[in-house]
């Protein structure tokens, strides 16, 4: 056989060779069909019953299929999807455009992460979906589209916000929060907490809140606090705790249990405000108020005495004046005399009475330094005052040889002193025995010094006793005649000066008034 014939044979040889591959590739192709038809059925029928809406897109960019959960996902139905490709770009939210540009750029480009955005429903609502893209290879490798599913996240989102804001607004509160376990050990704290305390989270956690305590809160609150939460409700109160730097602060506190789902307490949750300053304020208040009452009470002790005590010294002037006047020349020398006495005696009344006033309100308006008295020095001052009334009442007045040292103010401790005397000698004795006064003082086993003045007079019934310091109170209601203050006058001075008044008496065995001062080392 000839080269041609021969070549000519071969050719035939593998055209038929070829013509049975090609026969056998398109029976391949037709079972690869088949096996697809088969896989887009079932992934049809698995994709249709599923809640998220999912699709498939064809190498050719088409959608080959949609689930019908588009429609609850999206507002529109998988036929729009199908009929209108670009309808996928379109229902993006307009801030997440370019994000999803450079999603789907990058699916392209090979496999990337799923994504959360923002799709505008067709009803205009905003809505969140999960985006998780794939692309789909045949067994034998070649590509057929891309698969992608997205779930419906619009209440895991707003949860999630909520979340946010709720953790934002922890986080950002102007009050501190504290939670604890159901033992009392601290879990959490706000940054409020650190800010007010000086204790960082790391020192506060897994502390017991009683690492604030201040030893000042009432012990009774701690039990009333615990019986109300172990039954399940609310407490409310405050607290007197302490700073790291052992500085003092006021908490308005509500404390609550926090459940679980079966309803038992997991956890509790205290929200406290710092009240420091507005306890401040209430006792800046509280001390502004009593200063204004006391202040009323001068203003009336002033009435009081103008309207009573002063018309009489003022009505005895003006009498005698009017008849010394009038009947000059009819008056008789002595009686005269006698007049002019009774205008002095009235006369000096009023410098009196004035005086007292003067000094009341220099205790209400004067801040005075306190210093160590010489109290001997003191009483014999206020005795020669009164010498003239003592020599008249014939009084034994008995001094002690020595005086413990007290702080006070001089000029006003006089003022008690002369107080004290002008009243023994007045009312300490009897109409047939002078009035015998003793002095004396003793030191106190709290550092103060009590001084006291004894006379053996009638004595003060124990009813009338509570009403001698206060103001308006009249010796002459209880004993005799006086005209109010000076008693007063007594319980604002001591008490300035950081002391205490009182009297002990008992009917028939005379009265012990007395009044305490600081002790001379008390301020050292």
């Amino acid at each position: 056989m000839s080269d041609q014939h021969k070549t000519k044979a071969q050719l035939l040889a593998d055209l038929a060779e070829l013509r049975q591959k090609v026969t056998q590739l398109e029976a391949e192709q037709v079972r690869l069909n088949e096996r697809l038809h088969d896989s887009e059925e079932r992934y049809h029928s698995v994709a249709d019953f599923t809640y998220d809406w999912e699709y498939w897109l064809g190498s050719d960019g088409q959608f080959r299929h949609v689930s019908p959960s588009c429609e609850r996902v999206t507002g529109y139905a998988a036929q729009a999807f199908i009929d209108n490709p670009a309808l996928l770009d379109e229902i993006i939210h307009p801030d997440d455009r370019i994000r999803w540009a450079n999603h789907v750029h990058a699916i392209e480009g090979g496999e990337v992460e799923p994504i959360d955005l923002r799709i505008i429903h067709r009803n205009g609502q905003e809505r969140w979906i999960s985006h998780v893209c794939r692309h789909m290879f045949s067994e034998t490798g070649q590509p057929l589209g891309q698969r992608a599913s997205n779930r419906d996240i619009t209440v895991r989102k707003q949860v999630e916000e909520k979340l946010r804001q709720l953790s934002r607004a922890v986080e950002q509160s102007p009050a501190t929060i504290v939670i604890t376990d159901t033992t009392g050990s601290i879990e959490y704290v706000n940054p409020k907490f650190s800010q007010l305390t000086g204790y960082t989270p790391a020192e506060a956690i897994g502390q017991n809140p009683r690492v604030l305590k201040s030893g000042q809160t009432p012990p009774e609150t701690y039990p009333q606090l615990w019986q109300t939460l172990t039954a399940g409700r609310e407490w409310r109160g405050e607290f007197v705790n302490r700073k790291k730097n052992g500085e003092l602060y006021y908490e308005s506190a509500s404390i609550s249990p926090i459940s679980n789902e079966h309803g038992v307490t997991t956890h509790y949750v205290a929200v406290k405000e710092d009240i420091t300053e507005r306890k401040r304020v209430e006792e800046a208040l509280r001390r502004s108020n009593l200063e204004l009452q006391a202040r009323n009470e001068d203003l009336d002790a002033f009435a009081h005495t103008v309207a009573h005590d002063l018309k009489s010294p003022v009505a005895l002037v003006i009498g005698y004046s009017d008849e010394l006047a009038s009947e000059t020349d009819m008056a008789t020398e002595e009686e005269q005399r006698q007049g002019l006495a009774a205008i002095a005696r009235a006369g000096h009344k009023l410098n009196s009475i004035i005086n007292e006033l003067l000094l009341l309100a220099e205790i209400r308006t004067s801040e005075v330094a306190r210093q160590p008295l010489d109290m001997g020095s003191l009483v014999k001052e206020a005795t020669q005052r009164l010498m003239k009334i003592s020599k008249g009442q014939h009084a034994e007045i008995v001094l002690p040889e020595t005086w413990p040292v007290a702080l006070g103010y001089g000029p006003w401790i006089e003022e008690v002193w002369v107080n004290y005397l002008s009243n023994a000698l007045k009312y300490g004795g009897t109409p047939s025995t002078p009035p015998r006064i003793e002095l004396g003082a003793e030191a106190q086993p709290d550092g103060m010094v009590r001084f006291w003045i004894r006379d053996h007079g009638p004595g003060i019934p124990a009813e009338s006793q509570a009403r001698l310091f206060t103001q308006f109170t009249r010796l002459d209601q209880v004993r005799a005649k006086g005209h109010g203050l000076g008693l007063s006058i007594v319980r604002r001075i001591v008490e300035k000066l950081g002391g205490q008044v009182g009297v002990i008496s008992q009917v028939g065995k005379g009265s012990t008034f007395f009044f305490a001062l600081p002790g001379a080392n008390a301020e050292h």
